[in-house]
């Protein structure tokens, strides 16, 4: 892998969180709007379809949950790949490492939370990349 490559695949775990997230939120939503049709729908039959909207509502909820559930699936196992894979290199790079793509920081963030300038940061960074594209090609991950 060049680094470049080693960045993306280290940022994929990001995205799936971003997408976790986002699914979630969307869960909620559905949720709430399905709550408030029953809570407005009365024992007696209205013919107004409010049967018709529960049920897609439904069939909505079940559809995201298990875009969720196979999302979650992925982004545990792309965590515990990147965990596994940082936790070869030295110290000082799986913080770097661990604080930019597991913790989200930004650069300013890392530098502030290691007490290192910027410049030596990004440094520190390329330095992991680099050994982390040494290790996958030796080891063909």
């Amino acid at each position: 892998m060049t680094t470049e490559e080693v960045k993306a695949w280290l940022q994929s775990y990001r995205f799936l969180k971003s997408d976790v997230e986002r699914l979630e939120e969307e869960l909620v939503y559905w949720h709430s709007k399905s709550e408030k049709m029953t809570r407005a729908m009365s024992g007696m039959p209205s013919g107004s379809g409010d049967g018709d909207q529960v049920s897609s509502s439904v069939e909505k909820i079940m559809e995201l949950e298990s875009q969720l559930e196979d999302k979650l699936s992925r982004m545990v196992e792309q965590r515990r790949k990147i965990e596994e894979l940082i936790a070869s290199l030295p110290e000082r790079q799986q913080q770097v490492l661990y604080a930019r793509y597991i913790d989200g920081l930004t650069w300013k963030q890392v530098s502030q939370k290691m007490y290192l300038e910027y410049r030596w940061v990004l440094k520190i960074h390329g330095r992991a990349l680099r050994e982390i594209s040494k290790l996958t090609i030796e080891s063909h991950y």
